[in-house]
């Protein structure tokens, strides 16, 4: 039960932070046989894809809700600005 409890406790955090290190996922699972830690890997690598997914999809609808027609118009120099400050503030970081 307390390996079943940890395993699950890992694959939740996992879920819900799909950066975690998954190395204490394999940690776990380094008993059992090289079906299981592919088969914990293809579950990750569905599971942070379909979240991932899910969250541009939900940005995008929410950004075609948001009017950026002045963005349209002036998008280079937008992109310039941007750009400069991004340098400006490497540069001194």
């Amino acid at each position: 039960l307390r390996s079943v409890t940890t395993v699950g406790a890992l694959l939740l955090g996992m879920t819900l932070s799909p950066c975690l290190d998954l190395l204490s996922i394999y940690l776990v699972a380094s008993q059992s046989s090289w079906g299981v830690l592919v088969g914990i890997s293809a579950v990750m690598a569905a599971v942070t894809l379909t979240v991932m997914l899910v969250l541009v999809a939900g940005a995008r609808l929410g950004l075609e809700k948001v009017r950026l027609r002045w963005l349209e118009e002036y998008e280079g120099v937008t992109i310039g600005v941007v750009l400069i400050v991004l340098g400006l503030l490497l540069f001194f970081l």
